[in-house]
């Protein structure tokens, strides 16, 4: 584009409108009428329509061919789908992905590029989507080569979207700079053929393919060696904790007595405690049905060897007839993490689960935060997004807290990065919290005042339905390590469909939102019996607690939704 063009633009920018082409003005409607509450996203995405139309436009150029000057949003009231683009140039966005995503505003560049590829019915679309989702991540995110998803499938890139999308990075950046757009133009003329990949590269379309892998594959291997906590191996072939039946508790809300771990005790938290390993693990009492159905209380176990726990009587943390009974009653308090800060505080922080509130407040996950000296005599310090961002994400449904720690005088600590401490949190999309006192957060939002997400699901990986943050993140010589756990949708073959297993994730030690490697594939995931039985068949080891512990790592987890495990690692030095 020479430089009056590019005044022009500028100046229409300023003005509302946009010239896409020399002369000719582009028009965006926007459509917000049938939920109204959205319009302010939706002039947001009319913006970026604006601001990107010509430079994507410039991007996929082709001789003697024009993409259209009028783009039409509609913001439909629907939780089906995120997007689609129909009739050639109307971009349609369902509103249930947007409440749930409204930091996804990337959408709309790729279905805008839908709009300017103009293909028509029949073309490739893998092509189709690939290219879409390359300039979506890669130049508009500025997503770099290690963060998009790759297949160890011989055609692996007919899988289209992130797949491809990284695929025609790798292609750009050094086989063959500009063949998205030859690949462009050749789809919109109908002249598409694989062999437009040998006429640029000397190589046919599955060498490249299989090359892309291999470089793939050996640059995750040599990155993934060192930064990794792991292998973690266990020591038992059997639940280190199990449900039982005899031991009973008064339970405040219902003034009655009940068996309170007699359902199952599952998804722990762990920290050392006058030189033993002290776990926190939920239980259900079996009053209801069903995974999530029952009320959830917190006990404590305490091992000298990390296998062989004794247990207290009674639960250390649950519903009661208290200020926060509005957020907890009737689901309970569920999943657990705790961390000591450096004063020899015990924080923990758990899923508060309104699941019928007798206080009118809304039905929702929220992580509440709790206090203690001695892991027995808890002060509940309540939701830990209230008073923030005028309660914006209060009620809005969240979970798994991951404080940044490091190992100080022989045990894992909360540790303070450029004097602020820092939270990984979330389910299904990780984010960022940042707080002075581990009781007060506030949530780390981009320049709009949207969440500042870390990591989503993956198409292709372990990961493809789901991820969570884990344990406490630890501070190592290499970065911070994340455990984070995943869900597989089916995707990858090697575990279960449904079947949850953990990951890891490196981020910079002094900037904790930047991400510097992802691990390819799962270092941790269910292989015994105890692990695939009980209230969740699908498979799961969900890890939740991490100790540093005599010169190891230990590793404890629910299995199945039912029991609590552990793994073990050597320490490294």
């Amino acid at each position: 584009m020479n430089s009056k063009i590019a005044f022009i633009c500028v100046c229409c920018v300023l003005l509302g409108g946009l010239c896409s082409a020399a002369g000719q003005e582009l028009r965006v409607d926007l459509d917000a009428s049938a939920v109204p509450e959205l319009t302010e996203w939706g002039q947001d995405a009319k913006e970026l329509v604006m601001q990107w139309h010509p430079r994507i436009s410039h991007l996929l150029a082709t001789k003697g061919y024009e993409p259209t000057q009028s783009v039409q949003i509609t913001l439909r009231k629907s939780n089906r789908g995120i997007a689609d683009t129909s009739a050639g140039s109307h971009i349609r966005i369902s509103s249930g992905w947007i409440e749930q995503h409204p930091e996804d505003i990337g959408l709309v560049v790729h279905e805008l590029v839908h709009v300017i590829q103009g293909y028509g019915h029949g073309a490739q679309g893998w092509l189709c989507e690939g290219i879409a989702d390359y300039i979506r991540w890669a130049i508009y995110e500025g997503k770099p080569q290690e963060w998009f998803s790759v297949s160890d499938q011989p055609n692996g890139y007919l899988q289209s979207y992130q797949v491809t999308g990284g695929f025609l990075l790798w292609l750009e950046s050094d086989r063959a700079p500009g063949i998205v757009k030859k690949l462009n133009t050749s789809l919109r003329n109908r002249q598409y053929d694989a062999s437009i990949f040998e006429d640029e590269t000397g190589l046919s379309l599955e060498t490249l393919w299989s090359t892309y892998v291999q470089e793939r594959k050996q640059t995750v291997a040599t990155a993934q060696i060192d930064w990794q906590l792991g292998p973690f191996v266990r020591p038992v072939n059997k639940p280190v904790i199990t449900p039982q039946s005899e031991t009973v508790f008064d339970c405040p809300m219902t003034q009655q007595t009940v068996s309170w771990e007699s359902s199952d005790t599952f998804n722990p938290a762990a920290v050392v405690f006058q030189d033993q390993i002290c776990v926190l693990y939920r239980a259900e009492d079996g009053s209801g049905d069903g995974i999530g159905g029952h009320t959830s209380r917190i006990g404590l176990a305490m091992s000298e060897d990390g296998v062989t726990f004794d247990r207290r009587k009674t639960p250390v943390f649950y519903p009661a007839d208290d200020d926060m009974k509005g957020y907890e009653w009737q689901g309970g308090c569920e999943d657990p993490r705790v961390v000591e800060s450096a004063e020899g505080t015990f924080y923990m922080y758990y899923t508060m689960w309104n699941r019928d509130n007798p206080a009118g407040i809304k039905r929702s996950a929220r992580i509440g935060v709790a206090s203690s000296k001695d892991l027995i005599h808890w002060k509940k310090h309540g939701p830990i997004f209230k008073d923030v961002y005028n309660d914006r994400f209060l009620d809005s449904w969240h979970k798994a807290a991951s404080v940044i720690t490091s190992v100080q005088d022989g045990r894992l600590k909360a540790v303070k990065i450029n004097g602020t401490y820092w939270m990984y949190w979330g389910e299904n999309k990780i984010c960022a919290a940042t707080s002075d006192d581990l009781i007060h957060w506030e949530p780390v939002v981009d320049k709009k005042q949207e969440l500042v997400v870390l990591i989503r699901p993956r198409n292709d990986k372990f990961d493809s339905l789901l991820t969570e943050a884990g344990p406490p993140a630890v501070m190592t010589d290499e970065g911070i390590v994340l455990l984070y756990n995943g869900k597989n949708s089916g995707a990858d073959r090697t575990i279960g469909k449904g079947a949850y297993a953990a990951g890891q994730l490196l981020l910079d030690a002094n900037d904790p939102i930047r991400i510097l490697a992802r691990s390819d594939n799962y270092f941790f995931k269910p292989e015994e019996e105890f692990e695939k039985s009980g209230q969740y068949l699908d498979g799961t080891v969900f890890i939740e607690g991490l100790v540093y512990y005599k010169n190891k790592w230990y590793l404890y987890y629910g299995t199945a939704d039912s029991y609590v495990g552990v793994a073990v690692c050597e320490s490294k030095s």
